[in-house]
């Protein structure tokens, strides 16, 4: 899992304009000016997620994501935004988002669809985002929405009000700052995080649409796109296959090799050959999966054992000590006293 260097330095920069301290926000989250710069760089999802987390430490703005967006320009997804400032309409645009955002990062989807007059933006991130660390997946996500709508502005030169927005947590205490950013049609506790637009915003022109460039930039972005799905190792087809189908269990290894048109002999000496097996690849995600549930303090062991695909409690106690070094209850109480 993922994420460009090129939303980083959003994340970075965004942050130091809300009041964190650089050098100290550069000290905790390890990285320099200078790997801000390299746009090829990812970070993974922890520290992709620790990133968010030490900035709004040191901001100490539980609604930095809002703020941060605000700011957004469509260069936060390099090349893809490129793509979107030479598309000839909103929904173009944001067509070539979705279509091309996987090269960004895979631990946040954008859709987008028609419904009822309205033109609907949805953002998810990534189910294991969402368990293991769910405050930064919801910073992540008021950046995404809050920037979208700057975005939208910049793009057709248009400041545009949502008919209404609809966010997956609870309703907070004070709801001033995105009643300023989204307008007054807020609805919480929601199955989706959306932006309802009109219809016809949809249809707004871009301002800086080029047939050319558009053209150009599609030509790059499909053939880095089919660059990256060409290269990608049968075991990172794996992991992303067990993140994206796992829900109250982790698949079987006859299972993922279906979807793969593989039989499970031929997935296992896959495998092999490149130094790992579906066992290693389970335990990391098994591994992930139970330090998000621990922390998230929702679930007994017993449940998360179950959830996690043991049978018996004892072998996923073990299995965690193995991990981590500490039994599942000293790791959730020393997580709750931090």
């Amino acid at each position: 899992m993922r994420v460009s260097m090129t939303i980083i330095r959003d994340i970075v920069y965004g942050s130091i304009r809300c009041g964190a301290d650089a050098s100290e926000l550069y000290k905790r989250i390890g990285l320099s000016e200078e790997n801000l710069s390299d746009i090829k760089a990812t970070l993974n999802l922890e520290q992709a997620q620790n990133v968010w987390q030490e900035a709004v430490n040191l901001t100490k703005d539980d609604l930095l994501g809002l703020h941060i967006g605000e700011s957004s320009t469509p260069s936060i997804v390099g090349l893809v935004g490129h793509l979107m400032q030479s598309s000839p309409t909103l929904k173009d645009a944001f067509e070539s988002l979705c279509k091309f955002n996987t090269l960004v990062t895979d631990v946040f989807t954008y859709r987008i669809f028609s419904e009822k007059g309205n033109f609907i933006i949805e953002f998810e991130p990534h189910e294991i985002w969402q368990e293991n660390y769910p405050e930064t997946a919801k910073q992540a996500v008021m950046q995404a929405m809050s920037g979208s709508l700057h975005v939208c502005q910049l793009l057709t030169g248009k400041k545009l009000i949502p008919q209404k927005a609809e966010f997956a947590w609870n309703t907070p205490k004070i709801k001033t700052e995105y009643e300023r950013i989204f307008g007054q049609n807020l609805h919480f506790n929601k199955d989706e995080n959306r932006l309802y637009l009109r219809s016809e915003d949809a249809q707004l022109a871009v301002i800086g649409y080029n047939r050319e460039l558009q053209e150009f930039f599609q030509s790059l972005l499909k053939k880095a796109l089919e660059e990256v799905q060409n290269q990608e190792t049968i075991a990172a087809m794996v992991k992303r296959l067990l993140a994206d189908t796992f829900t109250d269990h982790l698949p079987s290894l006859h299972e993922i090799a279906n979807k793969l048109h593989l039989t499970s002999r031929s997935l296992q000496r896959k495998l092999k050959d490149e130094n790992t097996s579906y066992q290693e690849l389970t335990d990391e995600l098994r591994r992930d999966l139970a330090i998000g549930l621990l922390r998230s303090h929702k679930y007994t062991i017993n449940e998360i054992a179950y959830r996690l695909g043991y049978a018996e409690p004892s072998v996923f106690r073990r299995a965690f000590k193995r991990w981590t070094g500490n039994n599942p209850s000293k790791y959730e109480a020393k997580n709750l006293s931090q």
